[in-house]
């Protein structure tokens, strides 16, 4: 979860405790609509990355490897983690 994620939770988790039970109802069933629609948006794109019968240079390969083939690696890194890499790299090469 990032920093802002994490905030609205805290306010949330504050604002709770005053409200009604039909109203924490009616705020679960809007949470509950969002989850489900991004669930279903998410197994639509998967479907459209996954071929059926994924075959490379004449051999079956795997589904994660058809989709890296597809959409490229997954790279969790950010920008200042690379950068941190790639200057440990530079000291290392040059001492």
């Amino acid at each position: 979860m990032t920093a802002e994620t994490l905030e609205l939770k805290k306010k949330l988790d504050e604002t709770i405790p005053y409200l009604s039970e039909k109203q924490l109802y009616l705020i679960f069933s809007i949470a509950e609509a969002f989850v489900l629609s991004q669930q279903q948006e998410t197994q639509k794109h998967e479907e459209k990355l996954h071929p059926k019968n994924p075959k490379y240079g004449g051999r079956r390969i795997s589904d994660e490897i058809a989709a890296m083939f597809l959409t490229g690696p997954e790279n969790h890194d950010t920008d200042e983690e690379v950068d941190e890499k790639i200057w440990e790299y530079i000291k290392e090469k040059y001492k």
